[in-house]
């Protein structure tokens, strides 16, 4: 439900709850603009009861203020296809041992928008007023026009700092150097290693833990790992 949402983002300081309009004035220096919280909803794979399921995600509906209006972006991120995710695994498997096998991994991020705090001083153009109380989203929103832009800059940089983890290998025949490739479609990761079934585990315990290490929370509830060339996602 979308209170339970709220009072979880508030629990988390993504969120600072607000009784009046001059509480929220004295927090952020300057008059907010009110915006509308969203709802939307969509069907996913849920991978414990094996069906789809309708899933609701939280959003700032900045339209009708007119925030959207005034916004405009400067530059444009490039993603990842499902083709590069195939080409990575044609890469690592070119000069698999007998021992080793190819495994694949995805840890979806939780809150994936939420996860990056958003500039103070912007902070008075993500206000909702929202059942008597006003809210002071302190988060990059999903639903604001620059949102995604930012986010997708902020997880590209920290996709290169994990990869950076696996580019350094010794004693291998030299037709590839990594151990593991990422690619990361907007907020799903994708993993793929190659390895002993050991060193596949390892390698997948240091993808998380760096992960973790960045501050990047991962839906554990929802992340899957399989063996070989056939992979199951959604």
């Amino acid at each position: 439900a979308l209170s339970q949402d709220i009072d979880k983002y508030i629990k988390n300081k993504y969120i600072i709850k607000c009784k009046t309009l001059d509480e929220v004035k004295g927090i952020l220096g300057a008059d907010p603009v009110i915006s509308k919280i969203g709802r939307p909803k969509r069907k996913k794979w849920d991978n414990k009861l094996h069906k789809w399921v309708e899933k609701a995600r939280t959003i700032l509906d900045q339209r009708e203020s007119g925030v959207t209006a005034a916004t405009s972006l400067r530059h444009r991120s490039t993603l990842p296809r499902g083709t590069d995710a195939i080409k990575d695994a044609l890469a690592m498997s070119a000069d698999l041992r007998d021992e080793e096998n190819l495994g694949w991994m995805v840890a979806d991020y939780e809150d994936a928008f939420w996860i990056v705090p958003s500039s103070p001083t912007e902070r008075r153009y993500t206000v909702i007023y929202y059942k008597g109380e006003y809210l002071i989203l302190c988060r990059i929103a999903q639903g604001s026009r620059s949102g995604p832009i930012i986010f997708v800059t902020v997880a590209a940089l920290c996709a290169r700092l994990i990869q950076s983890l696996f580019l350094q290998m010794k004693g291998r025949r030299k037709v590839t150097l990594e151990e593991l490739r990422l690619q990361v479609f907007v907020d799903d990761p994708l993993a793929v290693a190659r390895g002993t079934p050991a060193r596949r585990k390892r390698l997948f315990t240091m993808l998380v833990l760096g992960w973790r290490l960045l501050g990047i929370p991962l839906a554990s509830h929802t992340s899957q790992i399989w063996q070989g060339n056939n992979v199951y996602w959604h």
